[in-house]
């Protein structure tokens, strides 16, 4: 009865006097630039549904300008010098391992699918939730399945990729790059532009996407696409804990609520979509665009196992965890969601 006299009486001060009624604004820090549709779609659709849902007493406010480096972001939030944050386990390498269950080789064909499976699994799992110590994990989702653009020549077997210099956002996909013989240098994927025009990396793994939005698509020469993805970058939303805790029970039960999966498919459906205007837009500026054959595949991802069967046993020896359980559960989640 209180609650809804003092709701009545804000509306009513509202109306009133211009007034607006006390609330809680939550500042959001991102690794990616303000124009990416992850922040300017994705992040921006969530903290609409959040503000609905709290009926306007959480609002999230997305800044223009990060607070900090990529790779600091998960401790920017547990110090509360962001509320909130997005950011990538692999920029603080060996940090975050059971998480990149999400980036393993040959995992999923859809961003929706990899990102939806990738929440159901840490969900699940105890094992992975414990690498979020310090902080309240509000979603982990991941980038679309990642393919190979390069300015040289084509990949038409694994010792093509030899040599090649190649961005990396760490973890997973610096391994995977490794191991297919090319030199990983670790950079945020905002850097990839200013890389291949320098001449400082011959190719980038990255999602579609990113050849639009990132504007590099003018650069590239050649571009393989792997069904099944040679990798993919695992993200994460995540909270200051004094400041969820200091939300009413209800808004905590509405921020959660929206966040988890919801965001998991937001995410993963605007991947799904740009990558096919990435695409496009690499056919435009005269790329060649091949699609990996089963021969190829086979290669690539015979090349590529030991990063799993490292996966399995690091997610065993260091963090206590049954790691081919996991990878199992991934897969079935991604199954699941792809209609597999």
């Amino acid at each position: 009865m209180i609650r809804k006299f003092l709701a009545a009486s804000c509306a009513a001060w509202a109306l009133g006097a211009g007034a607006a009624c006390a609330q809680t604004v939550l500042t959001v820090s991102t690794y990616l630039p303000s124009s990416h549709p992850l922040v300017s779609v994705g992040l921006a659709k969530w903290a609409k549904q959040v503000e609905d849902a709290t009926k306007g007493e959480v609002k999230l406010r997305i800044l223009a300008t990060s607070l900090g480096k990529p790779e600091a972001h998960f401790d920017m939030a547990r110090d509360g010098i962001a509320d909130v944050t997005m950011g990538i386990p692999g920029y603080t390498p060996g940090r975050f391992k059971l998480i990149e269950v999400g980036g393993l080789p040959n995992m999923a064909n859809t961003g929706t699918g990899l990102s939806v499976a990738l929440w159901r699994t840490f969900e699940a799992s105890p094992a992975m939730q414990n690498e979020f110590d310090g902080v309240k994990p509000l979603a982990v989702f991941t980038t679309s399945p990642m393919h190979f653009f390069s300015t040289g020549g084509e990949i038409n077997s694994v010792q093509d990729f030899r040599g090649l210099k190649a961005r990396s956002a760490g973890g997973t996909m610096t391994e995977v790059e490794r191991l297919l013989g090319m030199t990983p240098l670790l950079q945020p994927v905002g850097k990839s532009y200013e890389l291949l025009s320098g001449g400082v990396a011959d190719a980038v793994i990255n999602p579609m996407e990113t050849v639009k939005s990132l504007k590099f698509d003018k650069l590239i020469k050649n571009a393989l696409v792997v069904p099944g993805g040679l990798t993919a970058s695992t993200i994460f939303v995540v909270m200051n804990k004094q400041r969820f805790a200091a939300l009413s029970p209800e808004n905590q039960q509405a921020l959660v609520k929206a966040s988890g999966e919801n965001i998991a498919r937001i995410m993963g459906e605007i991947w799904d979509t740009r990558d096919s205007d990435g695409l496009k837009s690499l056919e435009e500026a005269g790329a060649k665009v091949k699609t990996a054959d089963a021969a190829l595949r086979e290669q690539i991802f015979a090349a590529a196992q030991p990063v799993v069967d490292s996966w399995i046993k690091t997610a065993q020896d260091d963090r206590g965890a049954d790691g081919k359980a996991i990878l199992e559960s991934m897969r079935a989640n991604v199954a699941a969601v792809e209609g597999k």
